[in-house]
């Protein structure tokens, strides 16, 4: 069954007149958390950071990540179409043939058989996979837009593992409290997410 997401063109504002408070809540939690995941803690170095709100769907952590697993599974699905393939071929291959048949030919033909019969097994679990997962996201669709936390565009430097400095861009996704962190993503994996989702609601 074919489920339908509606994809709802939002354009998030950005916070002005942000108090210092508030500024300086997200910069601490923002340190806390890069910091735990350095090499070198002591090297991290802010650089630029721009708070915006999050909303639902588009900024839901769960709407999000599920759309990052279908783009998996999606490329999961197209293998095991190559597997398919490739074993009815060789089916056809070895199939029987009358009074040649030899039994090195039928061995290789259920062999063949066999991958085949395992990849549509595999097929069919991803493919309902997918229906959970269409099925949760347009759920979360259908609850609507509203107000979920906020979203911190952070661009810092720091040392990698080979002491090398590199500039990082993450976009951060922040309770409404401003007490946790719900989700991280580099900035260029979410924004091209966020215009993979626009374009597929072009087409719906």
């Amino acid at each position: 069954m074919k489920k339908k997401i509606i994809i709802y063109t939002l354009t998030s504002f950005i916070l002005m007149g942000c108090g210092s408070s508030t500024e300086k809540k997200v910069e601490k939690l923002l340190k806390e958390e890069i910091q735990s995941t350095l090499y070198y803690p002591e090297s991290y170095d802010p650089v630029e950071t721009t708070i915006d709100s999050a909303f639902s769907p588009l900024d839901n952590s769960i709407y999000l990540n599920h759309f990052i697993l279908l783009t998996e599974i999606s490329g999961e699905l197209k293998k095991l179409e190559f597997r398919a393939d490739r074993s009815k071929s060789s089916m056809a291959i070895w199939g029987n043939k009358g009074y040649y048949y030899s039994d090195f030919e039928r061995a290789q033909y259920q062999e063949a058989k066999k991958e085949y019969d395992n990849v549509l097994v595999q097929k069919k679990m991803l493919q309902n996979k997918v229906e959970e997962i269409l099925l949760e996201m347009q759920e979360i669709v259908e609850e609507g837009v509203y107000f979920i936390g906020y979203k911190a565009n952070h661009r810092y430097r720091s040392k990698t593992n080979t002491g090398e400095i590199t500039i990082n861009d993450l976009v951060i996704l922040l309770d409404e409290d401003i007490t946790e962190v719900i989700a991280t993503y580099d900035a260029v994996h979410y924004n091209g997410i966020q215009e993979a989702i626009e374009f597929i609601s072009n087409y719906q």
